[in-house]
């Protein structure tokens, strides 16, 4: 029985180490598009009724490790927004690394046109 269950980990953690890495896109529409919009634009529902709520993120003045600190610690463990979550329990570090990329990549790409960024 022992072996048995200690197989069953190892085939578990064997299948997490397999999983394929996910693009920086992928990690932001499962987890992010929610509130934040598949457009990063922040216009959702959500938006619509908590306070304060989420940013445009294709206007962020935010520096990547800003980005970073944001997404692993959540708003309210750098000082900002409560309502935004700790995702750092959640994501592995190669998928906060993905989305972190695919967010600042967005930065002042409005309506599909790169723009000069605004700060917020």
């Amino acid at each position: 029985m022992r072996t048995a269950l200690m197989f069953a980990m190892l085939l578990t953690c064997a299948g997490a180490q397999a999983e394929p890495a996910r693009s920086g896109d992928q990690v932001f529409k499962a987890n992010c598009a929610r509130c934040h919009g598949a457009q990063a634009d922040g216009d959702t529902p959500i938006a619509k009724v908590v306070k304060p709520p989420p940013p445009d993120l294709r206007r962020s003045g935010l520096s990547e490790a800003q980005i970073r600190e944001i997404v692993t610690h959540g708003g309210e463990g750098v000082g900002r927004s409560p309502i935004m979550p700790n995702w750092g329990f959640q994501l592995s570090t190669q998928d906060i690394d993905a989305v972190v990329a695919y967010v600042n990549g967005l930065k002042g790409r409005v309506d599909g046109v790169k723009s000069a960024a605004r700060s917020q």
